[in-house]
């Protein structure tokens, strides 16, 4: 591991983050991140762009500064070990890791979180159950990264007010598995990231809704005047336009479902004046009339405005999956046009409407897409890579039956060894004369 005195926070600290790829965005590389999106990181790192805090997180964030550097003295007397705070990078990558601490051999790291009850109840059950998964993923994300970084036995991963008494202390280890995964999914979110032409993403807001005209009347003598004749025809008009009215934007979405509520309460309203009116007046046939019309005009815009809202966003949804799709069957073919097969046939097929359920927005729809289109881009390389192996074997071996393979193994699977010494062993077997259609 290459070392490098910076100070976090430092204009040369956050340069150095922004040429490497450190362990505190994998979470979100991952789209696995509390805080930022997998879209956010790559419109943030593109383009250079800090992100802004309030007032309230730079106090938490100083206040978890002040209990890291509390807390590691409380470690240090534990565990009668000394660290010190350093940045890091995996030679011969841009991998990178700022710990808040390592022992002087990089053997033990020390990372810290400020105390939350929440995570503190997951350390707490990992502890319990001797089983790190307990762990929250986008934490354990920046653990794997920092351990392949530092080459590290073990990580202290600490939650803690500064104080021993509100503290819990937990031993995280390496998986070779998770930390194998590590390269490959910065190798993709780089490619996307180079890829990537942002949107104008405007800020959603709540716009003013331009009201509905309002009714009025007097009742003289035995006639009910009033203005809702005119009031009809211009909510008329309006209907005619927002019922027709494309939705292709959040912003649009919002807008419209801010209509809809305002046609429900002009609803409500045009039903209360009638009641009014019939306190005052009982011959109301005309007026009770030009009201049920401009009630079944009002009703029928908001039908239709729930309506659209609810096709538009599911239109949307099938283009954006259509074209993550259409963007999966490319890369495929392209991995896999030195096969004999398509990686496709071996692999789950994604499910990209589980991964949108329960998101709003068309930002956090496309974010959850791409994420799933990353991921499975990378599980088209790995298995691209093992049907390559498999193939390059049989073509080696001409005079071996390969379609008794399956039937062999189904006999012999139950023995503890993977698949690829099975094969191993077939191979040889085969060579042999000792594998044939009778055995």
């Amino acid at each position: 591991m290459e070392t490098f005195n910076l100070v976090q926070g430092t204009e040369e600290w956050l340069a150095f983050r922004a040429e490497n790829c450190p362990a505190s965005e994998y979470p979100a590389v991952c789209n696995k991140s509390k805080f930022t999106s997998r879209t956010d990181l790559m419109m943030q790192r593109k383009y250079n762009i800090q992100p802004v805090f309030s007032d309230f997180m730079k106090e938490k964030m100083r206040e978890g500064h002040r209990a890291e550097a509390a807390f590691l003295k409380v470690l240090e007397n534990i565990t009668g070990d000394s660290f010190y705070p350093v940045t890091g990078r995996l030679e011969g990558t841009k991998l990178t890791a700022s710990f808040d601490g390592l022992n002087m051999d990089n053997s033990v790291g020390y990372e810290h979180k400020l105390y939350n009850k929440t995570l503190l109840a997951a350390i707490h059950a990992a502890l319990a159950n001797r089983d790190q998964e307990a762990i929250p993923e986008t934490y354990r994300l920046q653990l794997d990264q920092q351990l392949l970084v530092s080459r590290a036995d073990f990580i202290y991963f600490c939650c803690s007010d500064g104080t021993e008494e509100n503290s819990v202390i937990f031993k995280y280890y390496p998986d070779p598995d998770r930390l194998a995964a590590i390269a490959p999914a910065w190798e993709q979110y780089l490619k996307d990231e180079a890829a990537y032409m942002p949107e104008d993403v405007l800020e959603v807001v709540q716009s003013e809704v331009k009201g509905f005209p309002v009714v009025k009347y007097e009742v003289k003598n035995t006639s009910v005047v009033s203005n809702i004749d005119l009031c009809l025809e211009q909510i008329r008009k309006r209907a005619a336009v927002e019922i027709d009215r494309p939705l292709e934007t959040d912003q649009d979405y919002a807008d419209k479902e801010q209509i809809n509520k305002a046609v429900k309460k002009a609803r409500a309203d045009m039903k209360a004046l009638v009641s009014d009116v019939k306190a005052e007046f009982s011959s109301l046939a005309e007026f009770e009339s030009s009201a049920a019309e401009i009630d079944k005009t009002l009703q029928k815009m908001q039908s239709s405005g729930e309506k659209q809202v609810k096709a538009a966003k599911d239109e949307k949804k099938d283009l954006i999956i259509r074209a993550a799709l259409l963007d999966l069957t490319e890369y495929a073919s392209e991995v896999s046009s030195e096969l004999d097969c398509n990686v496709v046939d071996h692999v789950d097929i994604p499910d990209f409407y589980g991964a949108i359920k329960n998101k709003k927005t068309l930002a956090s729809i496309q974010n959850a897409v791409d994420s799933l289109v990353a991921e499975m881009k990378i599980i088209y390389q790995k298995a691209a890579v093992k049907l390559s192996q498999r193939e390059n074997i049989k073509h080696a071996i001409d005079d071996i039956r390969f379609d008794l393979f399956e039937e062999w193994y189904s006999k012999n699977k139950h023995r503890e060894v993977n698949r690829g010494l099975l094969e191993a062993a077939f191979i040889a077997g085969a060579k042999a004369g000792e594998i044939t259609e009778s055995n």
